[in-house]
């Protein structure tokens, strides 16, 4: 027996099957009228119209037949759907695919078959119109013609929708819509790309002091004095989201209301795209001035940030070349104070990538790409890469890993790298030179989790700053951790990854002094692989 293919679109096919809501569903008089008609009309013992499921073909209509499913992998509608034409089968026992079918061979005991291809508006194939008889037999092209006749009758009732119902649908839609947005606090306009006033929410009538009626149609600029719709649509270009797909830009500026006074705002315009049509949403949210300081001083840090990264990157570069002889030899005061240059190039680069995970971790933005990743080998690679970072400060590693050697969990590898690196360079800065920082690895069952845990040989956490240790910007107040530098961001940033991937991070003080941090992952139901 040969089993029918799977469609190289079933995806597409079974999202198709699923919008018409028909799997399961009473018998229709609509569908039960068109295959009476049918075994009327070819003297067919069995008609039926076939939806092909993931793993079974069920029967929304059937006459002569008792069961209302079967399995695909027998059927002869699975082989019918692979293609536009009717499948027609005169002898299913001299047809190689299906002479040792158990259809063939048992109940029903088929012979002929004749399946044609159901469409819906798409154009996916989700089942068939088919005939079925206990006797071979032969169809001539009228026949063959009239079955196709009555399978896109079929189709026009699959593909059917009342109108009054869909008009209600949608009415009820915009009125749902239409009181979400006039219970918005934030001024709400929609702005077509020539900058005219579309629509206007509830608060924009009270914020600009006009009814919608008078807004719809006004230009954007007299709205929104300092920007254009160009303006918007040239930073919408630029500043495209990424993570969402979807094109967004915030500006702080200012709108003006009917009688004069101009007020200080939050603008956020977003693009939309409707097939050859472009539209934008434009956000408009009064601010105080404390806000706006506020807002004014993350847009300042995150444009200082990205201004510097770039030309970090390349004096890193430049300087990395020199100390590595590419411009020939240098003196050996020359190579230690470039040597110090590097290192402290590196200090910056650092510095500004916290800053913008940052901004992304309070914007919701911080991107993950999660991969089926090798717990043993992501805690080697960690150590491995900082094995020389240890070495600078006369510090040792030492690693203990008792996990499975195939567990793997499905987390983002270099965010995961970012957190490891991050306790293991903090343990290493606080540990006392000839120091150990010892990295373990555990699998707890009881909690379904693992437990990665750094410790260090250094002066601990006073009990007050314990709590306050994965807060931004928070460093111990104690001239030997002044000494060590850092922003004070890579812990809050890894507890947010860390969250992210939802586990946990902590630190413990052990009587015997030093810390040791710790990250609890939890193990779901893919992780381990075998």
């Amino acid at each position: 027996m040969q089993e029918p293919d799977i469609p190289g679109n079933e995806a597409e096919r079974l999202r198709a099957l699923r919008l018409l809501d028909i799997l399961d569903t009473a018998p229709e008089a609509r569908f039960d009228r068109i295959t009476h008609l049918a075994q009327r009309l070819f003297d067919a013992p069995i008609v039926l119209i076939s939806l092909i499921d993931t793993d079974r073909q069920w029967f929304k209509s059937r006459q002569g037949l008792d069961v209302c499913e079967t399995p695909r992998n027998i059927s002869f509608c699975g082989h019918a759907i692979l293609d536009d034409n009717i499948l027609y089968v005169p002898d299913a026992t001299r047809d190689p695919r299906f002479r040792d079918n158990p259809l063939v061979t048992g109940e029903p005991n088929i012979r002929f078959y004749a399946g044609a291809p159901l469409h819906v508006t798409s154009g996916a194939r989700i089942g068939t119109l088919c005939l079925i008889d206990r006797r071979a037999r032969n169809l001539s092209k009228e026949k063959l013609a009239d079955l196709r006749h009555l399978a896109d009758w079929v189709e026009d009732e699959l593909n059917r929708v009342r109108l009054g119902e869909a008009t209600a649908i949608i009415r009820a839609h915009e009125e749902r819509l239409r009181t979400l947005l006039d219970n918005v606090a934030e001024a709400i306009l929609t702005v077509n790309t020539t900058g005219q006033v579309l629509s206007a929410n509830a608060s924009a009538e009270d914020m600009f002091a006009l009814p919608a009626e008078k807004l719809s149609g006004m230009d954007l600029h007299a709205l929104l004095p300092r920007i254009t719709i160009e303006q918007c649509a040239e930073q919408l270009r630029q500043d495209t989201d990424d993570d969402q797909g979807v094109p967004k830009w915030n500006y702080l500026t200012v709108a003006r209301r009917m009688n004069g006074i101009e007020i200080p705002i939050n603008l956020t315009v977003t693009m939309l795209r409707r097939q050859s049509e472009t539209a934008y949403i434009v956000s408009v949210r009064h601010i105080s001035d404390a806000e706006r300081l506020d807002l004014m001083k993350r847009e300042f840090i995150s444009i200082v940030s990205h201004e510097l990264r770039t030309p970090l990157t390349s004096i890193r570069g430049a300087l990395g070349l020199v100390v590595g002889g590419a411009a020939g030899p240098i003196s050996d005061k020359a190579d230690e104070m470039l040597t110090i240059a590097e290192r402290n190039c590196e200090r910056l680069i650092s510095l500004v990538n916290d800053i913008l995970d940052l901004e992304k971790i309070e914007l919701g933005r911080l991107s993950f790409n999660p991969v089926n990743l090798n717990l043993r080998s992501a805690i080697e690679s960690a150590v491995s890469f900082s094995n020389e970072y240890a070495a600078g400060f006369g510090v040792s590693l030492k690693t203990t890993i008792r996990l499975p050697d195939e567990l793997c969990m499905r987390v983002d590898e270099a965010r995961l790298a970012q957190v490891l690196t991050n306790l293991i360079s903090n343990a290493v800065k606080f540990s006392p030179s000839g120091g150990t920082v010892e990295i373990s690895a555990e699998l707890r069952e009881d909690t379904q989790s693992v437990l990665i845990s750094v410790r260090d040989q250094g002066p601990g956490i006073p009990p007050e700053m314990r709590e306050h240790i994965f807060e931004k910007f928070r460093q111990l107040e104690s001239p030997h951790a002044l000494s060590k530098g850092g922003s004070g961001l890579g812990l809050s940033i890894a507890k947010a990854i860390t969250e992210a991937f939802g586990g946990d991070i902590g630190v413990q003080c052990p009587a015997e002094g030093g810390s040791v941090f710790f990250l609890d992952l939890p193990i779901t139901s893919d992780a381990v692989t075998r």
